[in-house]
């Protein structure tokens, strides 16, 4: 749907939206956000403007009705589109932060780092997507393996070296580097080779060219290679791994510590469920 088509029904912005606008970063000092964007044609032209597109990147407490109430009367409008940033699909993250205009951070120095992250991400998105695509437009052909094989024996490897974290704490992590820096690169490695098979089992068995690390967990799924449980447990692994290695956003120790004390059969399941599907390709 157009924007003209979508807002039809409602007034245009009003004359004074650039002072308005203007006055957002103090607003946003108010409310739970560590950085808000504007994007969109009112990024580069408030007055010709047709909507206002704004991303924040929450803060704990962050409520999206609340502060898009506050907007609907901060900006006099409800010609509002409010995206959350580390929710957004990467080429809209990426869109946003290369030509939209940073209205407010909280601390500059991780609005820095997060965009320098996702960023980053995106590169590594599309190089990865460049070679998945040139994979997936391949006849479906046999998987190597070898390679399945060697996945499933680093995941029982990583597994029964993260069972000596499995009782780790938030605390413990925040105070001690060098336990977190071997707990968080064990998590990203098992995180990794789940990935790195899924990936390759769905574009050279089923020749499926999936557009996220969660779409390759959901149609790994779909394709019968992992259980509906299985599943159910590895949601959100994708975005969790991307955190680690690129650390866009500030890493919860204590969600660290949460998903080390589950990592180890995590990982098992992983690996076993792999192996007996390898069994009957």
């Amino acid at each position: 749907m157009a924007v003209r088509e979508k807002y039809a029904h409602l007034p245009s912005l009003g004359r004074d939206i650039r002072e308005r606008l203007a006055q957002l970063p103090e607003r946003f000092r108010r409310y739970p956000v560590q950085a808000a964007y504007l994007f969109g044609s009112a990024a580069q032209n408030p007055d010709s403007a047709n909507d206002i597109d704004l991303a924040i990147v929450p803060d704990q407490g962050y409520s999206f009705l609340a502060l898009y109430a506050e907007l609907s009367l901060w900006l006099g409008t409800d010609r509002i589109d409010l995206v959350d940033l580390p929710a957004a699909p990467y080429w809209l993250q990426e869109t946003i932060l290369r030509t939209g205009v940073r209205l407010y951070t909280r601390d500059a120095c991780a609005a820095a780092r997060y965009e320098a992250g996702v960023l980053s991400l995106c590169v590594e998105q599309r190089v990865q997507q460049r070679r998945l695509t040139r994979d997936a437009r391949q006849p479906p052909m046999d998987i190597d393996r070898e390679f399945v094989q060697q996945v499933v024996f680093n995941l029982r490897r990583v597994a029964e070296e993260l069972d000596n974290y499995a009782r780790v704490s938030g605390d413990a992590l925040a105070t001690n580097l060098s336990l977190r820096w071997t707990v968080e690169h064990g998590l990203q490695t098992g995180i990794t080779r789940m990935l790195q098979a899924a990936q390759h089992i769905l574009t050279r068995r089923f020749g499926t060219l999936p557009d996220s690390y969660e779409g390759a967990l959901a149609e790994l799924r779909a394709q019968g290679v992992i259980s509906a449980a299985l599943y159910r447990r590895l949601r959100g692994a994708g975005g969790f791994r991307n955190v680690l290695v690129h650390e866009y956003l500030q890493v919860d120790r204590d969600r660290v510590a949460r998903f080390a004390r589950r990592a180890p059969k995590l990982f098992r399941d992983c690996a076993e469920e792999l192996a007996r599907w390898l069994d009957t390709a």
